[in-house]
């Protein structure tokens, strides 16, 4: 099915966007049934995965780490010594994840997208832009999260600062899902989404 989907996008030929997931099924099961999954498993697993969808699709752009402290969250990610150790291995692991895109499709944009509201993502934040990426992405559900990235971008510097793009990988109006849902909220949302993103040289939504 996977197979016969991808051939008709490819066949479309928009540019494809490949988005990692921090709760998949198979960590689902595996974290509710055994024990934590060891970093070292997770990490071959997320490797494996990453150069699997980047050789088959070629894609425009992959965001390899989808918020990375909800990967701990959603996969039962055994427990790390420290703050500290968690976030080196995170950084680590990324640096590994680009190496695996570029080789496997050089041309594929590569990216993370980090959580405004978590501290570790924003200690990621600062660390991954020295990893040479080409775009950080953010996540947007309701107002607030506006303030929380301009917080973000005017304590920690702008992604543009160091070479990389910045995303809007994903937004929608969380009421606008309400049983009272509007079209006309959800349109002039998505205006609020595109104005912010100009207003800071965002370069996606």
């Amino acid at each position: 099915y996977e197979e016969q989907f991808m051939a008709r996008v490819q066949e479309s030929g928009i540019n494809l966007v490949i988005a990692d997931s921090q709760y998949t099924p198979y960590l689902l099961v595996r974290g509710g049934e055994e024990e934590d999954n060891a970093w070292d498993d997770f990490r071959a697993y997320h490797r494996q995965r990453v150069e699997h969808y980047a050789a088959t699709y070629q894609p425009y752009a992959y965001e390899i780490v989808n918020e990375p402290a909800a990967y701990t969250e959603f996969s039962d990610l055994a427990d790390f010594e420290s703050a500290e150790q968690q976030l080196e291995l995170w950084i680590e692991h990324t640096q590994d994840l680009i190496d695996v895109v570029r080789e496997a499709s050089p041309d594929t944009l590569v990216g993370v997208s980090v959580a405004p509201q978590n501290e570790f993502d924003l200690d990621y934040y600062d660390h991954v832009l020295e990893l040479g990426i080409d775009f950080v992405a953010f996540r947007v559900y309701q107002p607030a999260q506006y303030d929380l990235i301009e917080d973000t971008l005017a304590e920690r510097g702008r992604p543009q600062e160091q070479g990389a793009q910045l995303w809007l990988s994903e937004t929608w109006y969380g009421y606008c899902l309400a049983p009272q849902r509007s079209m006309a909220l959800d349109a002039e949302w998505l205006e609020t989404a595109v104005a912010f993103a100009a207003r800071y040289d965002g370069s996606a939504v």
